[in-house]
């Protein structure tokens, strides 16, 4: 007499490489499962003075048929897509090799280039996005020393949750006068979201020639923390990273 096994094996049908659904019946394998790309690049300052090759690195894996994208954070229109110029300014492109950089090249790199640019994987399921700040500082007079960059950014490097996130940028510029100054988390413009208790408020001083921005979140939390970056309309670029630290609830004795 055959055993309990040996009927559960006898009603499994043969189904060779195929697999076997729960009603018993054979079925086809499903589309494999690749993973998902993932960016190696972990540096996100990068600075060069004027007129020299500005190399900002984004390296991916598992990229697959998917495609990077360069473009600056605050511009929608893309500067190359894989190897592809997009944009009409000669001097960008992109460095590409079998290891998975894709670094975008800025040739006789100049003041104006200096901002946050985006490294962008596109895909059907999400968007994957790295985040790098280019600064670049002026040049040196022929017989003179470097100008120097005239903007500072200042406030805590560690702020507890709940606590307010407070930071102020001041620039100066004997040039022309500065009309605005732009801000940035991780690459993202902020602006004032009252709803959020983010404040950004500026304050002109004509005299001096300088402007200070001064930026206020009210209640810090954790997705707050992050690299802030402070733009000054003459394109000087200064950065600071806040940590925000997870409150603790202390057990009384």
């Amino acid at each position: 007499m055959a055993s309990d096994d040996e009927y559960t094996r006898a009603a499994v049908p043969a189904c060779g490489k195929l697999m076997v659904s729960a009603d018993g019946n054979c079925m086809t394998n499903p589309e494999p499962l690749y993973e998902r790309p993932v960016f190696k690049t972990n540096k996100t300052l990068f600075t060069f003075r004027e007129g020299q090759t500005a190399v900002l690195l984004c390296s991916v894996e598992n990229l697959e048929d998917k495609n990077v994208i360069w473009r600056l954070a605050s511009d929608p229109s893309p500067l190359t897509v894989g190897t592809m110029g997009f944009s009409e300014d000669p001097r960008l492109s992109v460095e590409h090799d079998e290891r998975g950089n894709w670094n975008l090249i800025i040739k006789d790199v100049t003041l104006k280039d200096a901002g946050v640019y985006e490294c962008q994987v596109s895909s059907k399921i999400r968007h994957l996005r790295h985040h790098v700040t280019l600064m670049v500082t002026a040049a040196p007079e022929p017989d003179g020393p470097m100008r120097k960059k005239n903007i500072q950014i200042t406030g805590k490097d560690f702020v507890d949750e709940g606590d307010p996130i407070k930071l102020v940028c001041k620039a100066t510029s004997t040039e022309y006068p500065l009309e605005h100054i732009d801000w940035f988390r991780s690459g993202n413009t902020l602006t004032t979201d009252m709803s959020r208790g983010v404040n950004i408020s500026m304050r002109y001083s004509v005299n001096a020639g300088s402007i200070e921005s001064t930026l206020i979140i009210k209640k810090a939390k954790l997705e707050d923390r992050g690299h802030y970056t402070c733009r000054a309309s003459n394109r000087d670029v200064i950065g600071k990273r806040v940590n925000v630290l997870k409150g603790t609830v202390l057990n009384s004795v």
